[in-house]
């Protein structure tokens, strides 16, 4: 029986250890500061800090430890005749989601900016490194737009998939299927960085929330 019992206790150790650190794990990504990539805190053992905090956030939703830059401060990808009346109208507000991207990738604010810093500090360069083209600035007219009404773009696009569909196909978010976010100018229709990037999951690289075989992340989308 004691036998039986230390297997079984292996066996749930070892499964509690596949799901922490299997996919759907930000542990040893690229977003975890405290690890070996970049930027990192030397001598933090938390991984969370940098964008969540349990108490006092600067953001109810979702629990946000960072101070985010303005979004007045960006230019978006707008400017193509071939784009509909609702992507020209692209812009970022204070409620945009993407902006907890940006508090990080517009290469300016800095990493260790947080409300709650739980008494550690950063080391090293305290601004996002630009290994992997990380470092995207506050100009990103030549990035996919983001900051737009998808569903208004769409009814004037035929060569887009309706919202659902592609909501359906880009995947869930914590368990919600919300792709598309909301913010000041749409409710649950904007499509945001997030729309295409998983930000706690690496799986597929470059936090895609899925692999892009044959273009399948960005044909949820596009019709062609």
């Amino acid at each position: 029986m004691k036998k039986q019992i230390v297997l079984l206790a292996a066996v749930a150790l070892a499964a509690a250890a596949t799901s922490a650190f299997g996919l759907g794990s930000i542990v040893g990504t690229a977003h975890d500061l405290k690890g070996t990539y970049g930027t990192k805190n030397q001598g933090a053992d938390e991984i969370c800090i940098y964008c969540h905090t349990p108490h006092n956030p600067v953001q109810a939703i979702p629990l946000w430890n960072r101070n985010n830059p303005s979004g007045a401060g960006f230019t978006l990808y707008k400017t193509s005749p071939t784009l509909t009346a609702a992507t020209q109208a692209a812009a970022f507000n204070d409620s945009s989601v993407s902006l907890f991207c940006m508090s990080c990738h517009d290469g300016v604010t800095k990493l260790g900016n947080i409300k709650n810093a739980m008494g550690h500090d950063m080391s090293g360069s305290e601004v996002i490194s630009n290994t992997n083209n990380d470092r995207l600035g506050t100009n990103l007219s030549n990035s996919h737009p983001v900051g737009f009404d998808y569903a208004s773009a769409q009814s004037t696009d035929a060569t887009l998939h309706p919202i659902a569909s592609a909501a359906a196909s880009l995947g869930t978010v914590s368990g919600g299927s919300f792709p598309f976010f909301n913010n000041a100018l749409g409710t649950g229709t904007m499509m945001e960085c997030a729309s295409c990037h998983k930000v706690h999951d690496d799986e597929y690289g470059k936090f895609l929330r899925k692999a892009n075989t044959n273009s399948a992340l960005c044909l949820a989308c596009h019709k062609k």
